[in-house]
């Protein structure tokens, strides 16, 4: 778990990470297009999963077209999800 990105940019063995999970807004973080594109750069098999409360297609859009794999709007359904993106790559 890491609370920002400078932290997670500074661990060691990024490449074994399977599965991101970041918000677009966490604690004093907005997450920007160029943080998908790095975070692909550096973790190239990893899937990445974008949860907003925002429901913007247009940022949606944005940030799968530069390396996301899922953006998800928090909601009670997000949840189950999460649970079947983590269940489809642990196969």
């Amino acid at each position: 778990l890491f609370v920002d990105l400078s932290h997670f940019y500074t661990a060691k063995n990024l490449e074994q990470f399977d599965l991101i999970i970041i918000d677009v807004n966490f604690e004093s973080m907005t997450l920007q297009v160029n943080d998908i594109v790095k975070l692909k750069e550096v973790c190239p098999n990893s899937k990445i999963v974008v949860l907003s409360a925002n429901e913007d297609i247009g940022l949606a859009e944005s940030l799968k077209s530069n390396g996301a794999d899922f953006y998800l709007v928090k909601s009670g359904e997000s949840i189950g999800q999460i649970k079947n993106i983590v269940e489809k790559k642990l196969k």
